[in-house]
């Protein structure tokens, strides 16, 4: 060891070098370390939510990504044009608003903003920075996953005001200024070279990643201070500044590594965890301790070395705290403090029991303390279940607490009526509507295979009375004419009513004269002195089948009639006779019957017109269609029938195939090669006893079922059924490896329990309070509190119990607590205020689980501390003649001797 701390001295400028030179290239790799937001990423092999998503991933991959903005104070004009003006930024696929409460309370105005590419894409992040910098002067907040990974989890001026109040309490409690910032700058080089190493890992946890720095820095000053102090005692033995050092390395290397690894094997603990957050946090925490710790010993020296001169020239005074009056109380009392210690223990045992733990962190959340998030639920089942799944939403339909389930069952192949279709459209964010009398056309056409036959009579008064009346349905006025012409013909009584010459004259056009000549012709004919009336009378009906059956089929009167007459008297008898006989034709009969009557009749109206008929009187109201089989018969029949052209413009052609599109999205999303998805939607808090119970519920729906439950609430409480045994398997651990390590310290096996027990039971305590103030704490934090407060706050036991017992062997125990009090004061409460000050900062002025675990830590440190203040010497006191047992038994081994 001596040749090791030889070289380390004699090589200071090489070690600094090569030190400073690290730290600057694992800058660069720092940048290139992969950052994981997604805490799902860190569940077990074991676990259902991760397999469920092992599944989506591969059957669903994601190529776009949401956030949310929240806009305070916007004028009415703002809220709908900021909109319009986000969907024009690149790489923005929607932006979804309306006037509603969903997006607008009081005076706060929310955009849910979907990009394209996945959260953690360069595309999304561009599209992000992209947005907020456009409206910076607003002060937009901002939430959801793109968010999330663009936000800076610990903003630089935190760390910095973190840092600077760390600084003051070292200058304030450090002998010279100088050192100070030789301590920082060690500490600086290992927190980079610890963040640029991490690009050993696969990834690191974005929470592991904001509070490693801080807390780097808050458990390994001590190593520094200890450091110094063994060099200041050296001085005053050894002249030679180098030779100084060198015994000062060569007598710290003992002490300060048994300090920082009761930190490391405390942290170590983590790792056992199922839930691998654990061995991310206790893996890049523990290696940041021990960077900590070679660059204490490796760079550290060094500076001092260079800069003793400016080191000396600031010493100052630093403040002392007089501890005899605490010592004697301590030991005037040390009989109650130790029962008082058993209290506290149990007490806070039990009073952790009804710990509020939440098992996802939202409280950073600034939206949505506003704004009520929906709260959402995946159901990822196999393909062969469909029918199962579309039955279990059929039952999750009734459900009053949720707000929707979507899943290809009950959505794109939901059989659904005409009058329920557009529903459907918007439901799945289809911007068109069909017209309900075209929907049912559709319907009609698609089931009937326009197979219906209609009277001349029934076709002609539909007309009049439906199609005319239905302001939609497109009819120029020129058809409209000719129709109403030849509706007259379509009514018995109009064409068997008796008529002069005059009333026949002006109906069809002919001459009065020639209408007379024929009347008489026909009396003649037939016998009659008269007309059918007794008078020169005769019916429309009667003197077309008279013109038609007689007279052009004489050869003398033929010839008057040319054969475009003769073929529109024909077309008009065998209309009458038709209407006289109630015949039923199908569109193609009427079409060539109204051919022989004029060439301007269009027959895709009449096609389209029979359909109408069709779909208003012999319509099923049993019919169904699926909106994928609706969309597809649209895009592949209906728009390639030239009939529909004159019922389906050109906007509108645009808005189905948009929404064939659209639907062929939507099943991709919910319809994959062997796993499908049903998408459930509540206002249900994410957690809580409401969402446990339907999670349960909905678990026992699925028991028959391929299929697995994923989403935020069933991984809380996936999460939270294992979570009492983690903590505990943790709590353990940790008690175990510092036993043994402050067991091997201190040669005792009594000492290392009172200690353990002691710091254990300040974890307690702060979880005990914690619970009497009904605050609810994250559960990483407690899982963190439990491995950074055993590793670390029970160096200041540590300090405390090595003065205690180094002058118990000279002195009596109320004196040697004394002694030990103010010998160890110092560096308890500077190391105590480093840490609890440095993440109480971090709490105060950051949101979501790192201002959590830094607020959690920065109590339990606090607690941690009181206990051994207060508590601690009292009961070493009280069991003095166990813990010295062992010291005096040697004295008289000795004298004996």
């Amino acid at each position: 060891m001596r040749k090791v701390v030889n070289f380390v001295i004699d090589k200071k400028y090489v070690m600094l070098a090569l030190f400073i030179l690290s730290a600057v290239v694992c800058v660069f790799l720092s940048s290139k370390v992969n950052i994981n937001y997604d805490i799902s990423h860190y569940l077990p092999e074991s676990s259902d939510v991760n397999k469920g998503l092992e599944i989506m991933e591969k059957e669903f991959p994601s190529d776009e990504s949401s956030f949310y903005m929240m806009f305070d104070d916007l004028k009415d004009e703002e809220r709908s044009t900021i909109p319009e003006e986000i969907r024009n930024i690149p790489d923005v696929k929607s932006v979804d608003y309306d006037a509603s409460e969903k997006y607008n309370i009081e005076n706060h105005t929310l955009y849910k903003v979907t990009v394209n590419g996945d959260a953690d894409s360069d595309t999304a992040s561009s599209a992000y920075q992209e947005i907020t910098k456009k409206y910076k002067d607003y002060k937009p907040k901002t939430s959801g996953d793109v968010s999330e990974r663009n936000k800076e989890v610990l903003p630089k001026y935190v760390l910095v005001a973190a840092v600077a109040f760390g600084t003051v309490i070292l200058i304030i409690m450090c002998n010279s200024v100088v050192e100070v910032f030789l301590f920082l700058f060690t500490i600086l080089i290992a927190v980079l070279i610890n963040k640029g190493t991490n690009i050993m890992f696969s990834s690191v946890s974005n929470i592991t990643d904001s509070i490693s720095a801080i807390l780097q820095l808050a458990l390994s000053m001590d190593y520094s201070i200890m450091l110094m102090n063994r060099f200041n005692q050296a001085r005053e033995k050894e002249k030679d500044i180098t030779k100084a050092m060198k015994d000062a390395l060569y007598s710290a290397v003992t002490s300060i590594t048994s300090s920082s690894i009761t930190t490391v094997v405390g942290l170590l603990a983590l790792i056992f965890m199922s839930f691998t957050i654990g061995r991310d946090l206790g893996l890049v925490l523990a290696k940041g301790v021990l960077c900590s710790l070679i660059a204490t010993f490796f760079v550290l020296p060094g500076l001092i070395l260079i800069f003793h001169k400016a080191i000396d020239k600031t010493r100052k005074k630093v403040p002392t705290v007089k501890m005899d009056k605490l010592a004697r109380f301590s030991y005037r009392f040390r009989f109650v403090l130790l029962p008082l210690f058993v209290i506290i223990f149990v007490a806070s045992f039990f009073l952790k029991g009804s710990l509020n733990i939440g098992f996802l962190e939202t409280s950073g959340d600034e939206v949505f303390r506003v704004f009520t998030k929906e709260n959402e639920i995946a159901v990822v089942y196999n393909n062969q279940d469909e029918d199962k799944i579309k039955a279990i939403s059929g039952e999750l339909a009734s459900n009053q607490e949720l707000t929707s389930v979507m899943c290809y069952g009950n959505t794109i192949d939901r059989e659904l009526k005409y009058n329920e279709m557009n529903g459907q459209f918007k439901m799945l964010g289809a911007n068109t509507e069909i017209e309900d009398y075209l929907l049912r056309i559709i319907y009609y056409k698609c089931h009937t295979n326009e197979t219906n036959t209609i009277d001349i009579a029934s076709l002609f008064q539909f007309i009049q009375d439906v199609v005319y009346q239905n302001p939609t349905y497109p009819i120029d006025a020129k058809t409209k004419e000719q129709v109403t012409a030849l509706s007259v013909f379509a009514n018995k009584d109009f064409i068997n009513q008796p008529r002069s010459a005059q009333e026949i004259a002006a109906i069809t056009g002919m001459e009065e004269m020639q209408i007379s000549a024929l009347i008489a012709q026909y009396n003649t004919l037939s016998g009659n002195a008269t007309s059918e009336t007794g008078a020169d009378q005769i019916s429309i009906k009667t003197i077309v089948d008279f013109l038609c059956n007689v007279v052009i089929q004489q050869p003398e009167y033929s010839s008057m009639f040319d054969d475009a007459s003769k073929t529109r008297l024909m077309g008009l008898q065998e209309i009458m006779n038709d209407v006289q006989n109630d015949t039923k034709l199908s569109s193609q009969e009427l079409m060539d019957l109204l051919a022989k009557l004029t060439q301007d009749v269009d027959p895709s109206m009449i096609e389209i017109v029979y359909l109408f008929y069709g779909s208003c009187y012999e319509y099923d109201e049993n019919w169904t269609m699926t909106i994928e089989g609706l969309v597809t018969y649209l895009n592949q029949d209906v728009l390639q029938d030239s009939r529909f052209d004159s019922l389906i413009q050109d906007e509108r052609r645009a808005e189905v195939a948009a929404a064939g599109e659209m639907i062929l999205g939507a099943k991709r999303l919910l319809v994959g090669q062997n796993y499908s998805r049903m998408i459930i939607t509540s206002n249900m808090s994410s957690e809580g006893e409401d969402v446990t119970t339907f999670v349960s519920q909905l678990k026992e729906s699925l028991k028959d079922t391929d299929s697995y439950i994923i989403g935020n609430s069933p991984m809380a409480i996936e999460i939270d059924e294992d979570f009492d045994d983690e903590l505990n398997l943790i709590t353990i651990l940790t008690m175990a490896f510092i036993f043994i390590v402050v067991a091997l310290t201190f040669s005792s096996n009594i000492v290392p329990v009172a200690l353990v027990l002691t710091i254990q039971c300040s974890v307690f305590t702060t979880m005990g309070i914690l619970s009497l103030l009904g605050t609810r704490v994250y559960f990483i934090s407690l899982l963190v509190v439990q491995a950074v407060l055993m590793g670390a706050t029970i160096d200041y036991a540590i300090v405390y119990t090595t003065y205690y017992l180094e002058h118990r062997k000279k002195v009596d125990i109320k004196e040697a607590m004394i002694q030990a009090y103010n010998r160890s004061i110092h560096t308890i409460v500077t190391s105590s205020l480093i840490l609890c000050s440095c993440t109480l900062i971090v709490a105060l002025f950051t949101s979501a689980a790192s201002a959590k675990i830094c607020e959690t830590i920065a109590e339990g440190a606090f607690c941690s501390t009181l206990l051994i203040i207060f508590v601690l010497p009292g009961v070493l006191a009280s069991i003095d003649k166990i813990i010295t047992l062992k010291e005096k038994n040697k004295a008289a081994s000795k004298k004996a001797q």
